[in-house]
């Protein structure tokens, strides 16, 4: 919660609630509030368990001990006086030294570091892949998809002109390389029928 206004002249049954499952155990409660000087109430599970009371209009973290019951439990806050206040945040622990500071800090250090953990595998992971593939365009018994381009043109380019350079040969009688030359096209496309060599997906061997 951000900015909320504590209840006030009232008891633990008129606070603003909130409920959450846990295991039993000793721990804390810490409370993030704002003017509390009118000394605003913390209960849990039915009964008052610390007074929030510092300075007019100083924001702190405020924590008391308690003990949670395993299951569902239930905090209240409120103001037993007609002085309000806001409250910006509820931690609760389970163990813990009761210093809130230090318990917040050392959480945004471990989700630190585990994003940094996670970015480091994923470089990891995109070195290794582009190296794998600068290994393929490297490799010449392979033919990778930035190569099939070019190659894929280059063979659009051969079809579409061998019928004017077969209609050329027959005007001037040119058998011998003519039959060479539509020999080598078949033997070419014979070799690429049934391979990946046209799709651009994938390497090809």
């Amino acid at each position: 919660p951000t900015g909320l206004s504590w209840p006030t002249s009232t008891n633990y049954a008129g606070g603003t609630k909130y409920s959450f499952n846990a295991i039993a155990g000793r721990g804390f409660i810490h409370v993030l509030a704002n003017d509390a000087e009118g000394g605003a109430r913390v209960g849990l599970n039915g009964a008052q368990v610390g007074i929030m009371d510092g300075e007019n209009e100083i924001t702190q973290w405020y924590s008391f001990p308690i003990t949670l019951q395993a299951g569902a439990n239930e905090i209240s806050i409120w103001s037993t006086s007609t002085d309000g206040g806001t409250y910006g945040g509820i931690v609760v622990t389970l163990g813990g030294s009761g210093d809130p500071e230090a318990l917040l800090g050392m959480s945004a250090a471990d989700a630190k570091a585990e994003a940094a953990a996670n970015a480091a595998e994923e470089a990891k992971a995109d070195a290794e892949e582009a190296l794998e593939d600068l290994g393929d365009i490297a490799a010449d018994d392979k033919l990778h998809p930035s190569e099939k381009l070019i190659i894929i043109r280059e063979y659009s380019q051969i079809l579409a002109e061998q019928g004017d350079i077969e209609a050329l040969a027959n005007s001037y009688g040119i058998t011998t390389e003519k039959t060479n030359y539509s020999g080598a096209i078949t033997a070419l496309s014979d070799y690429l029928s049934g391979t990946d060599w046209n799709n651009t997906g994938t390497v090809t061997s």
